[in-house]
């Protein structure tokens, strides 16, 4: 299902002014050239091939050797190498066993071979067995050596903002008005307890945006259209403002299980939201106390320029924004993929496993699994609501 909340980041676009009166564009799409460009035909006549004789071994040049390293170890030099793969060995088992992989026997190669070996082949096999993992190293802490596990949740490049006007004209759609208040209460725990962002906090990155288009607005007194575009923004802050005071009230929360035990449906659109808000639901009862940044990644700061860091932040591309229409909106997704272009990475939810004798029960990206794919739905119900 293509969903209209999915906006991609990092398109490579150069700013322009854009007619006020356009709707939002999706951004990242592929160009193609108009025609085909014509290829010459190759050459059908070959060279005569030239071979070595065939008393010549070649099996040679398909092997694979490692490189030959001389040790000179000592009695203690022994010991800890002995020491080493031992822990190595152990926290290699504990991993095969927590991925459900088959490790290679490698302990007869001697050392440092067996575990560059063993490393590769768990490397390969994870990579086969769980996706998600997708980096696996040697450390140690100077009393032990272990391994250590990174597992990702990829976000895919997009862009998690849920807007908020559709939710308040449902609301004052009397058809509408028990969907809207099931996607109300849904909208309530992501705010309250899955802390996504909310674009009328002085705090968020969302807010500085709007902020800037205010005033870039009251500078550009040339621009056309220029009542529609204050009436988008003055609207943006209006209904945030509204909708935020909504959201805060804990009676969402309170009468939640209610509100989806008392609904019923009238078509597709509603089954769909009532879906959506049930998913949300099981999630707050599951994860009560879960946020959607308790497993982002370090952030790696630019040092030469404090100001644009190397990352985007979570927080950046995740959030509760007013809309997908209009100028208002089409201007601030440009800003925004212009400002990550400057940025080589993004933060994504990581889970850093260490085998080092300790219990791995509890520690997954289950809620992360199941929080994105909830995001993505609940944009695109709002989105595609129609008065």
């Amino acid at each position: 299902m293509s969903h209209a909340a999915t906006y991609y980041i990092g398109a490579d676009t150069i700013a322009q002014k854009t007619n006020r009166k356009a709707t939002a564009q999706a951004v990242g799409t592929i160009c193609t050239l108009d025609e085909t460009v014509k290829r010459c035909k190759p050459n059908t006549e070959r060279q005569t091939p030239v071979r070595t004789g065939s008393t010549f071994a070649n099996g040679f040049l398909k092997a694979n050797f490692p490189p030959r390293l001389e040790t000179k170890l000592s009695v203690q030099g022994c010991t800890e190498t002995a020491k080493i793969e031992r822990d190595f060995y152990q926290s290699l088992y504990e991993l095969a066993a927590h991925y459900n992989i088959e490790p290679e026997a490698t302990q007869g190669q001697g050392y440092p071979y067996n575990i560059y070996l063993a490393l590769c082949d768990a490397k390969t096999k994870l990579k086969e067995k769980a996706a998600i993992c997708d980096n696996i190293r040697m450390v140690s802490n100077g009393k032990k050596t272990f391994l250590i596990t990174e597992e990702h949740y990829n976000t895919g490049s997009t862009l998690y903002y849920i807007p908020v006007i559709p939710l308040y004209r449902m609301l004052q759609d009397s058809q509408r008005k028990r969907t809207a208040q099931l996607l109300l209460s849904a909208c309530s725990y992501l705010y309250h307890h899955a802390n996504i962002p909310y674009y009328r906090k002085e705090d968020s990155f969302l807010y500085w945006h709007y902020e800037m288009m205010e005033d870039w607005l009251q500078q550009d007194w040339n621009t056309e259209d220029m009542g529609d575009c204050k009436s988008e923004l003055a609207q943006a802050e209006c209904i945030g403002d509204s909708i935020q005071k909504k959201m805060h009230n804990p009676a969402n929360l309170t009468f939640y299980k209610k509100r989806l035990d008392q609904f019923k449906g009238s078509d597709d659109f509603d089954r769909e939201c009532y879906k959506v808000a049930n998913k949300a639901f099981e999630l707050l009862q599951s994860y009560p106390n879960q946020g959607i940044f308790r497993n982002a990644s370090h952030i790696q700061e630019d040092p030469d320029n404090e100001d644009f860091p190397n990352c985007i932040a979570m927080e950046k591309y995740i959030g509760f924004w007013a809309e997908n229409t209009g100028w208002l909106a089409a201007n601030l997704k440009e800003n925004i993929n212009n400002e990550f272009n400057e940025c080589a990475e993004m933060q994504e939810p990581v889970l850093y496993r260490s085998f080092d004798g300790r219990c791995q029960k509890g520690y997954t990206l289950d809620f992360e699994n199941c929080l994105f794919p909830l995001l993505d739905e609940l944009c695109y119900v709002l989105n595609t609501y129609k008065t």
